[in-house]
């Protein structure tokens, strides 16, 4: 028990001094210390908001070191997993990792397009485009979204007639199965054969065969079959 204010102020700035110390030492992540009017809060959301903007930094140009750094800060720090900024810088890693996929496997190169995130050119001038469809997680809730969007993008290819078709890859093997299934039924309901939509699912490297299959199917435009990188 502390006689006066000053004394209560002074053991606290003592204790406080030795926690962030072992934070320090140990790197030990501290959201809140002490309680009532002698409780402190540290800013983990501004330490959050700077990994994510290092990571996204990275990723441009080595999405792989991206990744470690990311990892490395939620292993630490697994309640930011949550943030919405994280999920963000997390999808930004898995679109850069597919894009140099995707540029490696087609040896005519990867473009932008209105109608997705990245395109392929294809036979008599006709474009592959790709739709990335990265799942935090397979929710009961994100199903509706997923039909629309799936019935979106089969709707839009059929206008387009210029478009060879469309593949559609994602983070998740269980969320590809719904996704195809969204897509047969999409399709059901064109009367003349609609063009054709895949859905591939990629994780990482160990996928790229079972990618470079999908995206071949497609009669890429080509002097050689797409490489098939390990």
């Amino acid at each position: 028990m502390f006689l006066t204010e000053n004394q209560a102020g002074t053991a606290v700035c003592l204790l406080l001094a030795g926690v962030l110390l072992l934070i320090g030492i140990q790197g030990t992540p501290l959201i809140r210390f002490g309680s009532g009017e002698h409780s402190f809060e540290l800013d983990t959301a501004r330490r959050t908001e700077e990994i994510a903007e290092r990571v996204a930094e990275v990723a441009a140009a080595d999405p792989e070191q991206a990744e470690a750094l990311l990892e490395g800060f939620l292993t630490a720090n697994p309640a930011a997993l949550s943030e919405p900024r994280m999920k963000e810088v997390q999808r930004l890693v898995y679109e850069q990792q597919l894009h140099n996929v995707l540029a490696d496997l087609a040896p005519n190169g990867v473009g932008d397009h209105r109608f997705s995130d990245f395109t392929i050119p294809m036979t008599q001038g006709r474009n592959l485009y790709v739709e990335v469809h990265f799942a935090f997680d397979e929710d009961e809730r994100h199903r509706n979204f997923r039909r629309r969007k799936m019935n979106t993008i089969v709707t839009d290819l059929h206008k387009d007639r210029s478009g060879g078709g469309f593949i559609v890859i994602t983070n998740s093997a269980s969320v590809s199965l719904q996704l195809t299934e969204f897509v047969e039924s999409a399709k059901a309901q064109f009367t003349v054969d609609p063009r054709p939509v895949v859905v591939v699912a990629w994780r990482d490297s160990s996928d790229n065969e079972q990618l470079a299959a999908a995206i071949n199917s497609f009669e890429i435009d080509s002097s050689r079959n797409l490489s098939k990188t390990a």
